[in-house]
């Protein structure tokens, strides 16, 4: 039995608990807290320099963070016995430009990090999601 099933169902697969980071002097991100649902899709928008990229690398353990707590799927990223690249594996994310592979297609990019076992059914989801979003973009009316 894993920590989360010993939970409940209701546990948020993850958990950042009031998270502060700082480069030096300077406070990137002050107290940041949220749950995010098992199978939720979440989106980190905001101005550039905000820390959107910073929370999100704090998240998978690529950025240390000096205040709070992340926990992911019941595994607390800041607990010294977590096997930080078996989170990592279990945890996808996308980045907004050269992070993404340019040889790979969006729905690849996106379901790059879904188990193989599991493959078939996220792909059709985001293939229904990704021809809605273009055919609302192409149906909207040009900006000047």
């Amino acid at each position: 039995m894993t920590q989360n099933s010993a939970q409940g169902a209701s546990a948020p697969m993850i958990d950042i608990r009031q998270i502060s980071k700082w480069y030096g002097d300077f406070q990137v991100l002050t107290d940041c807290s949220t749950q995010i649902a098992r199978g939720e899709v979440v989106v980190v928008c905001g101005p550039s320099g905000s820390g959107k990229s910073t929370l999100i690398k704090c998240v998978n353990a690529l950025e240390p963070f000096q205040k709070g707590d992340v926990v992911v799927d019941g595994t607390s990223i800041a607990d010294p016995k977590t096997n930080l690249p078996k989170l990592r594996a279990r945890v996808g994310m996308v980045f907004q430009h050269f992070e993404l592979f340019p040889h790979l297609t969006v729905t690849d990019n996106l379901t790059l990090a879904l188990p193989c076992c599991s493959m078939n059914r996220p792909r059709r989801s985001i293939r229904r999601w990704w021809a809605k979003c273009s055919t609302s973009w192409s149906s909207s009316p040009k900006r000047a």
